[in-house]
């Protein structure tokens, strides 16, 4: 149990290093770009790097965002149901979005794949296109892998688990 408890600490860190790094990196890159822009300099690749970090923010945002229950609820209406059927309402949710969010890892780890065999590149900088493709099926993984988690835990204690870390 103590293995599984250091490799989730060791995920959300790397999530967190992850998120934390493309936003400051998108900072820099595009508040760099708008004083070149102002300044008449061209600047080779800006746009081409901040695409990667809006795609890797994004999809590790999901995944981190699954992890500690922060999605968008429907508050209003989850308020109004009594305790019992609320926790089977968001048990199910969890069951759900995992086994969608799953699937669309597969999907997507299908699609990154056909993107690496192509050997695409972008035009300025020639990185390899599928090094932002691959976000998409690592960030679907671990979202559904939280969610299933969150549903696990619905399963097995008392309190409502909108994620795999926050219970209500």
């Amino acid at each position: 149990m103590k293995f599984f408890t250091l490799i989730d600490a060791w995920l959300s860190h790397i999530e967190k290093t992850i998120v934390s790094s493309c936003m400051i990196i998108m900072a820099v890159i595009l508040l760099t770009s708008v004083l070149c822009r102002h300044l008449n300099i061209v600047m080779v690749g800006g746009e081409e790097i901040a695409q990667f970090t809006v795609v890797w923010l994004t999809f590790c945002g999901m995944a981190l965002c699954a992890r500690k229950g922060n999605h968008i609820l429907m508050s209003a209406v989850l308020d109004t149901i009594p305790l019992g059927k609320r926790k089977k309402l968001i048990t199910g949710i969890c069951l759900f979005s995992g086994c969608f969010c799953l699937l669309l890892a597969i999907y997507s780890f299908q699609l990154t794949h056909s993107v690496f065999s192509r050997g695409q590149v972008t035009p300025a900088l020639r990185i390899p296109i599928w090094y932002m493709y691959v976000a998409t099926p690592v960030g679907f993984f671990l979202t559904g892998i939280y969610y299933v988690g969150g549903f696990l835990k619905n399963m097995t204690r008392n309190e409502i688990y909108y994620g795999l870390e926050k219970p209500e």
